[in-house]
């Protein structure tokens, strides 16, 4: 038989009647609506509520969802920004060794109160998921932003830290031959190994110290003989990084001063120059990709971007 066709006022007073205790036969004798038929309309009705408060549980979940993905998203690329500053002297690293250390920090757990030790699983399993929220994050922003900018910062900084491990056997050798050619068999009495190496990793950060200031015109001021205290000493460098050797006498430290002098200017200006001049190239294009990354990757431009468009982890 073909269902019994009701009214929405029917179906509506049925609904009313039974969600108030109403029995099938008082709802059969107040609506004239037989009881198999307004029983059906009920289970219909629940079905399509059920259906709806289902549809609306998953919205609200896919909303969260998005959000928190959303704010995945912003901490890794505050995080990106964070690692592409220029590199400080005693930094050694490669771009790619830069990239590998951020993507195996657990970034939740360093917004939040500490830095736990994670175990080789964990790392594994956080540095996986880091790699495919840099994924993700380059899909939302693809149409609004140059990734070769990134791509131009990361070969820039790959080669710098070759040239910095370029600069520091050149200084070591650059600075062995003025020593022997200045003090000769004095130098004996003044440097030992240890010294030695101690200035070499001193001029190479006053090296990259001016490169990274753009002062490489003023590069002498970063060696100085003093005293004080009673104490003899050769600063090399600047700032939190430079680097103080102490001598016997102040005689002995202007000694090391003048040999390091030497040293710096052929370095900086002599045969040696030409990897000066390739690091503040590589300076001048990682700070170019660095000032697009930074403008790019901030919060107020890449929300938008994140929710105008969709990666392949955007929850449905």
């Amino acid at each position: 038989m073909p269902k019994t066709t009701l009214t929405s006022k029917q179906r509506s007073e049925i609904i009313s009647l039974r969600e108030t205790g109403a029995g099938w036969m008082e709802i059969e004798r107040r609506t004239g609506v037989a009881r198999r038929t307004a029983l059906r309309v009920f289970r219909e009705s629940e079905a399509t509520k059920y259906a709806e408060t289902e549809r609306n549980a998953r919205r609200q979940v896919a909303s969260q969802e998005f959000e928190r993905h959303m704010r995945d998203l912003i901490m890794l690329a505050e995080s990106l920004v964070a690692v592409l500053e220029l590199p400080t002297p005693s930094d050694v690293r490669s771009g790619d060794d830069v990239l590998d250390q951020l993507l195996e920090a657990d970034m939740k757990a360093s917004a939040g109160s500490g830095h736990e030790q994670l175990s080789v699983v964990d790392a594994q399993r956080v540095k996986r998921r880091n790699r495919l929220l840099l994924k993700a994050l380059r899909e939302h922003t693809s149409a609004g932003f140059d990734w070769r900018h990134y791509e131009r910062w990361l070969k820039a900084r790959n080669e710098w830290a070759e040239l910095r491990a370029r600069l520091g056997q050149r200084t070591d050798a650059v600075l062995r031959n003025v020593i022997d050619d200045e003090l000769g068999g004095k130098a004996a009495g003044v440097f030992d190994g240890a010294v030695v190496l101690r200035l070499v990793e001193g001029l190479t950060g006053a090296v990259l110290c001016a490169v990274r200031q753009d002062s490489l015109s003023s590069v002498r001021e970063y060696v100085c003989a003093e005293s004080s205290g009673g104490r003899a000493f050769l600063s090399l460098g600047c700032g939190r990084e430079r680097l103080q050797q102490p001598f016997a006498s102040i005689e002995d430290a202007k000694d090391a001063a003048a040999c390091c002098t030497r040293a710096l200017d052929t370095i900086v200006r002599g045969y040696d120059a030409g990897t000066v001049t390739d690091l503040t190239q590589q300076r001048d294009l990682m700070r170019g990709a660095q000032e697009a990354l930074v403008d790019a990757l901030q919060e107020l431009r890449l929300i938008p971007l994140i929710l105008s468009t969709r990666c392949e982890f955007c929850p449905a």
